[in-house]
């Protein structure tokens, strides 16, 4: 011990120079003073490696905090501008809640350290933070005790100087509960209760609170780069939805407690915003709005989780969401519940900015939903005006309802789409709408079929029961008076497309084949040279007391021995709905070809009809129409009412069989003398 204690002396006092210029008597003083020193120096040595040995080699964002010499940060000091500088073991301990104020400047060096006591933080309210570290020496704002929400956290209030900087800074152990008046938890706050607030924030990590690590309002800006937001319990960071487009590909947003971004709700007036894709959700916790021509785009990747009753609706505005097949943009509940939130509304929103491609909508259609229209995961009110939207290879699935909603004045580009498993139907349509679908797209269900609904609420499904409920109908008799349809999908997995009653006017609207039947829910009134148009193998099924009646305007319906056409009912019951009426037609358009018709002939039938299948009227003119290989069966009435001034083309008159004991009503003419070849 003695020589080792010598050797370290004689070190020493070599770096003091040559001991022999020294006397005798003042060498011996030297020699015992430092003999004391050179025991304390290996003793410190040992005990303390922690403190300056083997910490080069680390991580500087990872290296425990060297607090050796402690110096007060105070409010009095606070009250002008200072200016933190570093020192080898030197920390700054602050115990209370410090203010930078109005004209301040807090200028903190690389390397400095700040330890903050139980309930202390730091507020920059109208004053300036000027931390910038280095890779090497980061900035340090820290709690006494290594424990989440030992302190509260920084937090910028009207502050919008462009001085404000945080890079390479490290903030941890935050998130104190109380913490800021009118913020959430967080290790770094943004808050705009009293102004603009812009700080550059860049090479930071923000770790172990127990809130979240960044907490951002509406009005806050930032350069944001490069960030690490990690081991944060409630989540890696709380913003408002207008922060989302200031956010990096480049930061790292994992490793939490509970891996998340959380957003609030928002009314977006006249903005213009991107959301990024990030590796972890966004939870929605209000609606959001977009009003006033405002645009989002949402990137490829971005994952939306909803919470409960919430959605968005887009009222003038635009709205885009372009994912890609391997990095989709996914829409969804909170918790996987049909129902559990709203979904998308788009309304008087006529823009080709309107997209959504390789999107997922799923479990919204919650009710009661937003005014005017029916609960849905996608819905597109033309109220105030026409609606316009792209929309390819996006699935809308698990719908409380209805996977898509569609009124009138919809100009839908419509493609390759997944409307599945949505728990009533695949969509709710105007008429007019129909002809936006496509074959390719698919519209099957787990959830079976609509149950049918009574006369008196034929208009309205609001109180619908859900499918699977029994709807008191008579089972054994639907059975008995069921008709098997050749070449459709099993009826537990072909799905339900339902069709609003409307007025189809002046348009052509062409029903495709899909793997979904129609179930029209009222009348179709096809006025005014409009021509509907139903493709090979379209099976239309109908509501109690619905029909189509075609008033001086066009139909068609040309199936084929493989895909025939067919006309019935939601109930498997003669007389359930009306029929088909064709009044003051005589257009060449007028055919049926390889169609069935059964269970019309409704007691309550269209006005100046008799009760039948298919009703030819002539009440204001000559209506006639081709009819080859046609069937009508189980009718309430007859098969078929033929007016005096009614044609039937054909070519071959035998192909078309009534199978109803009353083949045609009593007041109208007989299908011999009114079908010609």
């Amino acid at each position: 011990m003695r020589n080792k204690e010598e050797q370290t002396m004689t070190q020493f006092i070599g770096g003091l120079g040559d001991s022999r210029s020294f006397d005798g008597r003042t060498r011996r003083a030297l020699r015992r003073n430092l003999s004391i020193s050179a025991a304390l120096l290996l003793s410190l040595s040992t005990a303390l490696p922690a403190c300056w040995a083997e910490r080069t080699d680390e991580d500087p964002a990872t290296q425990a905090v060297d607090c050796r010499r402690n110096t007060a940060l105070t409010a009095e000091m606070l009250r002008k501008s200072v200016h933190l500088k570093a020192g080898l073991g030197r920390c700054y301990t602050v115990s209370e809640q410090l203010t930078v104020g109005t004209d301040v400047e807090l200028t903190v060096d690389p390397g400095v350290k700040i330890v903050f006591g139980d309930a202390a933080g730091l507020s920059v309210h109208e004053g300036v933070l000027h931390a910038r570290g280095t890779a090497d020496a980061p900035i340090v704002f820290t709690g006494e005790r290594k424990e989440p929400g030992s302190w509260l956290g920084v937090r910028f209030m009207d502050s919008a100087g462009p001085k404000n900087i945080l890079h390479q800074v490290i903030i941890e152990y935050g998130g104190a509960t109380p913490g800021f008046a009118g913020t959430e938890p967080a290790n770094l706050m943004l808050d705009d209760y009293y102004g603009k607030v812009s700080v550059d924030i860049s090479e930071v990590t923000l770790r172990n609170s127990a809130g979240y690590g960044f907490y951002a309002e509406a009005n806050t800006r930032s350069k944001f780069a490069q960030n690490i937001l990690t081991e944060n319990q409630k989540g890696a960071a709380y913003l408002s939805p207008l922060f989302l487009n200031q956010l990096d590909a480049d930061s790292d947003f994992t490793g939490n407690q509970n891996d998340l971004v959380k957003l609030s709700g928002a009314n977006l007036v006249g903005e213009r915003l991107s959301w990024p894709g990030l590796k972890v959700p966004y939870i929605v916790s209000g609606d959001l709005n977009l009003t006033e021509n405002s645009f989002v785009e949402v990137a490829p990747g971005a994952v939306f989780k909803f919470a409960e009753n919430t959605g968005i609706s887009v009222f003038r505005s635009r709205f885009s969401a372009r994912g890609h097949k391997d990095a989709p943009v996914v829409f969804t509940g909170l918790s996987e519940i049909p129902g559990y939130w709203k979904g998308i509304l788009y309304i008087d929103s006529n823009s080709v900015d309107n997209v959504l491609e390789h999107v997922a909508i799923r479990y919204g259609g919650a009710n009661p939903t937003f005014k005017g229209v029916e609960p849905a995961n996608l819905m597109l009110d033309d109220y105030y005006g026409k609606v316009r939207l792209k929309i390819n290879n996006t699935e809308l699935s698990h719908s409380g309802r209805y996977g898509l909603y569609a009124e009138a004045k919809v100009d839908l580009d419509f493609g390759n789409n997944k409307l599945v498993d949505n728990k009533r139907a695949a969509a709710l349509l105007d008429p007019s709408a129909v002809s936006a679908l496509d074959a390719q797209s698919s519209y099957a269900s787990k959830f079976g079929k609509p149950t049918p609904q009574p006369a008196e609420s034929n208009n309205s499904l609001d109180d619908a029961p859900d499918a699977g409920e029994d709807d008191g109908h008579d089972a054994a008799a639907t059975a008995a008076n069921a008709v098997d349809t050749p070449t459709k999908p099993a009826p537990d997995t072909r799905g339900t497309i339902e069709v609003m009653g409307a007025n189809l006017d002046s348009v052509t609207s062409s029903w495709p084949a899909t793997d979904a039947d129609y179930l029209v829910r009222a009348d179709i009134l096809v006025r005014d040279d409009a021509h509907l148009i139903l493709e090979p193998g379209v099976t239309l099924v109908f509501a109690e007391g619905a029909g189509i009646s075609v008033f001086r305007a066009r139909i068609t319906a040309r199936g084929t021995a493989e895909k025939p056409i067919i006309f019935t009912a939601q109930t498997k019951q003669p007389g359930f709905w009306k029929g088909i009426h064709l009044v003051d037609t005589s257009s060449v358009e007028n055919a049926f070809e390889h169609v069935t018709i059964e269970y019309g002939g409704s007691a309550r039938t269209f006005k100046g009809a008799e009760p039948a299948n298919l009703m030819f009227d002539d009440y204001f003119g000559l209506v006639s129409a081709t009819l080859n290989n046609v069937t009508t069966r189980f009718s309430g009435g007859a098969g078929m009412h033929i007016e005096p001034g009614a044609k039937i083309h054909s070519t071959n008159c035998a192909s078309i069989t009534i199978e109803e004991e009353q083949q045609v009503t009593a007041d109208g003419r007989s299908l011999k003398r009114a079908c010609r070849l």
